[in-house]
């Protein structure tokens, strides 16, 4: 998995959409995963990526 910090840089620029198709991927991937660090960590990148998701839907005016 990619760091912390390059997920955030990712997160920053990239699409509604490529958010929306990570989020997917990702809840598709969790049901396969039984190693509970990697689970854990799939799940933190999950939130972020749905907490950006939430973020641009309430503040569409923030995005450039």
């Amino acid at each position: 998995m990619v760091s912390k910090k390059e997920y955030q840089r990712w997160l920053d620029t990239a699409s509604n959409e490529e958010l929306a198709e990570r989020q997917r991927a990702l809840l598709a991937v969790m049901d396969k995963i039984t190693e509970g660090d990697v689970l854990d960590q799939a799940r933190y990148y999950l939130r972020l990526t749905e907490e950006e998701m939430v973020i641009r839907e309430l503040y569409p005016e923030t995005r450039t």
